[in-house]
């Protein structure tokens, strides 16, 4: 018979397994003011003992000037400015502190799946939209994807 003592006790047992013997990446977001820094992720190499073998990740001075993290638009307005009247089929939109000269930017970071309603063929398009709006980067992440085929009959 299973008692909650039982599981509880279970439940302790898993959550305290031995660390992993081989070493690991582990990934910390910086953020500031609750809001993640685009890109300015860390990476630690971690022995199983717990000791770290090397960090890496771009340097990020907290005392840079930011804008005020106040947005015009919310998720669905976000990704419809992003689109800019193409048909889109999937999408996400997250928030970040954007680095655009020599500052810190309040920022939507729309990642979307969109198509011409006029043609079969999409894109994946990567859009930096400020807080108030401005689009301060669009690019195409399939653009730099070229493949050569070798077809063989």
């Amino acid at each position: 018979m299973m008692t909650s003592r039982w599981l509880t006790a279970c439940v302790v047992i898993a959550a305290c397994s031995d660390p992993p013997a081989e070493p690991r990446v582990t990934r910390t977001d910086r953020a500031l003011d609750g809001m993640p820094v685009y890109q300015r992720a860390q990476r630690t190499l971690v022995r199983g003992d717990g000791s770290v073998v090397m960090r890496t990740g771009r340097p990020l001075d907290p005392r840079l000037p930011r804008t005020p993290a106040v947005f015009v638009d919310d998720e669905a307005g976000a990704i419809r400015r992003a689109a800019a009247g193409a048909r889109v089929e999937q999408a996400r939109a997250r928030k970040f502190w954007y680095p655009y000269a020599d500052q810190l930017v309040a920022a939507w970071v729309v990642e979307a799946y969109t198509s011409d309603p006029r043609t079969t063929s999409g894109d994946l398009v990567r859009t930096v939209i400020s807080a108030d709006g401005r689009v301060l980067s669009r690019e195409s992440l399939v653009a730099d994807a070229a493949f050569t085929y070798t077809v063989f009959a």
